[in-house]
């Protein structure tokens, strides 16, 4: 039932062929695969976290529902540390007003800085968010840990609003920038600029190589 007998009419091939689902309809993932694979670096990221898409591919079978284990559940956050275990991309585009980005992995380093006595964990979905919920919970281990119900998305639907931003210190490190992803413009101007100073750059690389043979001609 839901989403387990959706596939898209037309797929697009030149598109991350990750299938998406959220708020109540699904469809193909709009982003361009990262160069080589089928996905792109997002989907690439949650296949290698979790063992898998949530939704599986386009191109074929929808997965089995993951089992998820039973956590506590909330549908309220005042008063506590929210943390949003989304992607830095999609933190970045929009997250529940507060919230502090993390990876799963990190957890442990944020409660070092973070002490709380109520933790909410949510996600995209609230997938991610209940399978951190024994890695948060050790995190934090006298504090109050909850899941989102619904995660993010149920935030949304029930109307509320999301604020844009990220931030951390540095770049993250979570997913590959797309230097021509259109959603993040500002990253993307950087990521797309470091790739012309790189490939500038590439002639005077080949003439420091010793093992480089191959013949270069001026442009008249």
């Amino acid at each position: 039932g839901g989403w387990a007998g959706f596939t898209p009419a037309v797929i697009d091939r030149q598109r991350c062929l990750a299938r998406t689902w959220s708020g109540g309809s699904g469809g193909q993932c709009t982003r361009r695969p990262v160069g080589g694979a089928r996905l792109c670096a997002q989907h690439e990221f949650e296949s290698g976290s979790r063992g898998g898409l949530a939704h599986g591919l386009v191109t074929g079978d929808v997965p089995l529902e993951v089992d998820l284990p039973e956590v506590p559940l909330t549908d309220s956050f005042a008063g506590s540390l929210i943390v949003d275990l989304a992607t830095s991309t999609d933190h970045r585009r929009g997250h529940i007003p507060g919230a502090v980005w993390a990876v799963r992995g990190r957890l442990a380093a944020l409660a070092a800085d973070r002490a709380a006595a109520s933790v909410v964990l949510t996600s995209p979905d609230g997938v991610v968010a209940t399978l951190a919920h024994a890695e948060a919970s050790a995190a934090w281990p006298d504090a109050d840990v909850a899941v989102l119900s619904g995660g993010t998305a149920t935030f949304v639907e029930g109307g509320g609003d999301l604020e844009a931003g990220l931030d951390v210190d540095g770049t993250p490190d979570d997913v590959w920038q797309l230097p021509y992803d259109p959603g993040d413009a500002e990253v993307a101007r950087a990521a797309m600029e470091g790739y012309l100073v790189w490939e500038v750059a590439l002639v005077e690389q080949y003439d420091r190589d010793p093992l480089a043979h191959f013949p270069l001609t001026p442009l008249a």
